[in-house]
């Protein structure tokens, strides 16, 4: 047996990335136990595991998944019922030495493929999610391809960020150096507000939405960011924007489909939000 200590601060899905980091080493997660502010995660050396996957214990697990784990975890500072399962159909493969030591044990995922598009063919994508039988989850995501014209009607698993980036046609994993810094060279909200604020990569902070703009803030006190699309305005900044088109936890529980259009308060409420423009806009 080993353990590691982890934050326990962190978010469900980056707790997740770092047990997933150990066991592409030839470990396999076997359980937590919480030590005042930190999470001991214990581990058994195994050759092959199924992959693993993380969930809140009020969240369905898909149907190939088997529980390995259930008990108490630090998730955002909060104590919190958590799952693991096991997804059979998916080894963690083992990871060789070079790997390891270029540190390069994340998912692989293609380079970006970001590109030129319209505001009304982002909006389009956008809308063609809405009330999809789409499953909201941070583990395990399912999404379209990229040259998909629209949202498939059911079958999706994803969060806000990955939706965003369809709808965009980037990858989720990105090479810019300002990604790369902020969590890895990863599509999310935390690197987005960030890549506004300073306006180096995909996007610029805008004090205006149009139809096409995102409503973006990142990642605070554990508690992860949000983004969306935004499809109607009637009035200036944040508070002006009428409706957004976004994948959220909350449509999910509320209506059982991720992907929703509604009215932007989530966005209003937070006073680190901002408007951000996609640069590769054409006839902007």
């Amino acid at each position: 047996m080993a353990s590691q200590k982890f934050p326990g601060n962190l978010p469900l899905a980056e707790a997740a990335n770092r047990i997933y980091q150990v066991e592409v080493g030839g470990f396999t997660f076997v359980g937590c136990e919480i030590k005042q502010d930190w999470n001991v995660i214990e581990f058994t050396s195994a050759n092959l595991s199924p992959k693993l996957l993380l969930l809140p214990a009020n969240e369905t697990a898909p149907a190939n998944a088997t529980i390995s784990w259930s008990g108490k975890m630090l998730v955002g500072g909060k104590e919190t019922k958590v799952r693991a399962y096991r997804m059979h159909d998916a080894l963690v493969p083992m990871a060789s030495a070079e790997s390891l030591l270029a540190g390069s044990m994340n998912e692989s995922v293609s380079e970006p493929n970001a590109g030129i598009l319209s505001r009304e063919t982002l909006v389009g994508r956008a809308l063609s999610a809405v009330n999809s039988e789409t499953v909201y989850t941070l583990q395990n995501k399912v999404n379209p391809k990229l040259a998909a014209e629209r949202w498939p009607e059911s079958g999706m698993r994803t969060d806000c960020s990955s939706f965003v980036a369809w709808c965009l046609r980037i990858s989720v994993k990105v090479s810019h150096p300002l990604y790369v810094k902020v969590n890895g060279g990863w599509f999310e909200t935390t690197a987005v507000y960030k890549d506004g604020i300073h306006q180096t990569g995909f996007f610029s902070a805008v004090e205006q939405a149009r139809p096409g703009s995102l409503l973006v803030y990142g990642d605070q006190s554990g508690k992860e960011g949000h983004i969306g699309i935004v499809v109607e305005v009637d009035g200036p900044g944040v508070a002006g924007v009428r409706k957004v088109v976004h994948c959220s936890s909350g449509n999910y529980k509320k209506h059982g489909r991720a992907i929703r259009m509604s009215n932007a308060a989530v966005w209003i409420k937070n006073d680190k939000t901002i408007i951000v423009d996609y640069e590769g806009f054409s006839q902007d």
